[in-house]
């Protein structure tokens, strides 16, 4: 089985300079070999991610610091959106699943933070390897993360 890893770290996936969440994705989109058969992320950015539920649109990307949720509240807009679960919060390589998977999977490996009890948090990383949705890379591909944070 051919595998290829992908590091985040912070300010960085994989040899890519990002500072967004759509800089992230096309730097892993970029990243991926045509020959791998399993994606391998080491994820060592503690960074909390938000997204559109429904279309995995950005929102924001926040530091993962003590005060990432305050400064989460302090935007009526996001906030009403996060506690409706119309926006779902993660690490990067959950959002980075969450699209691999077109919306299937809302899970992390690891949080960058505790989670408030009003946000919906992603589920814990199950005990076997994703599957991509193959219509988003153009092949199957399976999905393993490893977190270090």
């Amino acid at each position: 089985m051919s595998v290829q890893d992908l590091l985040l770290s912070p300010g960085r996936v994989g040899e890519t300079t990002v500072s967004t969440l759509g800089q992230a994705w096309a730097a892993l989109r970029a990243h991926l070999s045509d020959e791998a058969e399993l994606l391998r992320i080491v994820d060592t950015w503690p960074v909390l991610c938000v997204w559109d539920a429904e279309t995995g649109g950005s929102l924001a990307m926040l530091a993962g610091s003590e005060d990432a949720w305050a400064r989460l509240r302090a935007d009526p807009a996001v906030w009403g959106r996060v506690v409706d679960a119309q926006a779902l919060t993660g690490p990067l390589h959950s959002y980075l699943t969450f699209r691999l998977t077109r919306g299937v999977w809302h899970c992390a490996a690891a949080l960058p933070l505790p989670y408030p009890d009003d946000v919906v948090a992603p589920e814990p990383w199950p005990g076997h390897d994703l599957a991509c949705e193959a219509s988003v890379v153009g092949r199957p591909l399976r999905l393993r993360c490893r977190p270090t944070m």
